[in-house]
């Protein structure tokens, strides 16, 4: 999806693949094997964003997280911001905490909704335009 994403809008892309930590069921797959996570810095001409893109080769339900420091914040706090995310993740069994997403009050944080019917063309559609709105 990420790779589609760069190939839709001219953006810097970095991106790092983590485990979901453990602890809950949905941390891991039906498979056995532990859940994974994209984290992905887009750098465009004006700002710094962060996606947050759970793997859900299980179809299941989850947003994508769009992550916009609203003043510069170092990477240490936008590190310590996702974990956080992540560990309220697992926490409310694979849905994400309301509470945790408003104690990251130096942050806009932004819900994409996948549908099950979307191509990956629809999805990095959607996404360009939210990453440049």
């Amino acid at each position: 999806m990420i790779e589609m994403l760069k190939k839709t809008v001219s953006v810097n892309v970095r991106m790092s693949v983590v485990r979901v930590p453990p602890g809950r069921r949905f941390s891991v797959c039906i498979d056995g094997s532990r859940r994974t996570c994209a984290i992905v810095q887009v750098i465009n001409k004006t700002s710094i964003s962060y996606i947050v893109e759970v793997a859900r080769p299980d179809d299941w339900s989850i947003s994508t997280l769009i992550l916009r420091p609203m003043n510069q914040l170092s990477f240490t706090l936008i590190e310590r911001s996702i974990k956080q995310l992540l560990d309220g993740l697992v926490q409310k069994g694979g849905h994400w905490d309301q509470s945790v997403l408003n104690q990251c009050s130096d942050m806009n944080i932004e819900k994409v909704k996948h549908y099950q019917n979307d191509s990956l063309r629809d999805w990095a559609s959607r996404m360009s335009i939210r990453l440049l709105s």
